[in-house]
């Protein structure tokens, strides 16, 4: 995960360019990274929940609807059969604060079955690696695992429903052929860009954006960094402004289960980040710092939000003498076009 920064007019994103941080990226942006920035304002963008009905049709209905219907399709098949036959895979690019309440539904819900599918591409020597998405290493933090297992039972007919964060499990070296979702009784999708997974989803709930909320991302060397709204919801953003948080703690609430998440995002941000810094705990009760040094993964998190914010400051501080310069230069150039003062 680099640190980049996102360059808008209005509603649109117009490119992304790196943030300067030494500790991370330096300056650097791979190509991928900077031709990304058509994704969030997609024409074709998930903007309304659906539903399939008796004729196999996806119509539009109300959030509320959808989540209602998501939580009885769980708690029925949970009543029927038990929580084993129910699986949930989760988005890598999704931000901490989701895959910790989507964790923990599925703790809720009592499946052990909590995978992540993470694209892969090529990688160098230098700084581009071969996973292409920018939360890998917080998902595998925050206890989920990798989707061999998961999808070994998929095509065996060894699950009944399936919770789905984003689409990438459709990626070709995962599970390449969506046709294995066919003998799934039960699809819940949550998503923000349509894919192959809407053809046999029985519950579609449209989410938030990356750019369009707050949230932390952990990039393969641990580092935990804030990622901040670069404007509102746009028009082709689901009209209620609900992440997918939210609507998992909602399924959770309507299907019986013990509530994930109370309260607010920041609340949400202080116990997903206890999850990651359990996940690096070390033995003999020693803390992270002391165990590996400045340069553990653990430790360096702290220096991260201290380098993040001396840019932000340095940046600040460089504008404000541009500034300066600006106004000196004309007022020099006033003089000397003969300009008198005043009497």
């Amino acid at each position: 995960g680099c640190n980049v920064a996102v360059e808008t007019a209005g509603d649109r994103v117009l490119r992304y360019r790196p943030r300067r941080n030494d500790a991370v990226n330096r300056s650097w942006l791979c190509d991928a990274g900077r031709l990304g920035a058509g994704d969030a304002e997609r024409p074709d963008r998930i903007r309304r929940a659906g539903l399939r009905d008796e004729r196999g049709r996806l119509v539009d209905v109300s959030l509320d609807e959808a989540i209602e219907e998501a939580a009885g399709r769980i708690a029925e098949l949970v009543d029927a059969k038990g929580p084993g036959v129910l699986a949930g895979v989760a988005s890598a690019h999704a931000t901490n604060e989701d895959l910790f309440v989507f964790r923990r539904l599925l703790e809720a819900i009592g499946t052990d079955h909590a995978a992540v599918a993470v694209p892969t591409g090529e990688g160098d020597a230098l700084l581009i690696r071969p996973e292409k998405a920018a939360n890998a290493r917080g998902a595998e933090l925050l206890g989920f695992e990798s989707p061999g297992g998961l999808l070994d039972r998929l095509r065996g007919g060894g699950l009944d429903a399936l919770i789905a964060m984003g689409h990438d499990l459709l990626a070709d070296d995962l599970l390449a052929d969506p046709g294995a979702l066919d003998r799934l009784d039960t699809l819940i999708v949550i998503d923000t860009a349509p894919s192959a997974m809407l053809r046999y989803a029985h519950v579609v709930i449209p989410a938030l954006h990356l750019l369009e909320k707050h949230g932390t991302l952990t990039n393969a060397e641990g580092r935990v960094q804030r990622a901040s709204p670069t404007f509102r919801p746009s028009r082709r953003a689901p009209p209620r402004r609900r992440s997918a948080s939210c609507s998992t703690s909602a399924a959770s609430r309507r299907a019986g289960t013990r509530r994930p998440c109370r309260g607010r995002w920041r609340r949400t941000f202080r116990r997903s980040r206890a999850a990651i810094s359990r996940a690096w705990a070390t033995p003999a009760g020693r803390s992270p710092r002391r165990a590996g040094g400045r340069d553990h993964p653990a430790a360096r998190r702290a220096v991260a939000d201290r380098s993040d914010r001396r840019c932000d400051g340095a940046g600040a501080r460089l504008a404000g003498r541009a500034r300066a310069r600006d106004r000196q230069r004309r007022d020099t150039t006033g003089a000397r076009s003969g300009a008198r003062p005043p009497a």
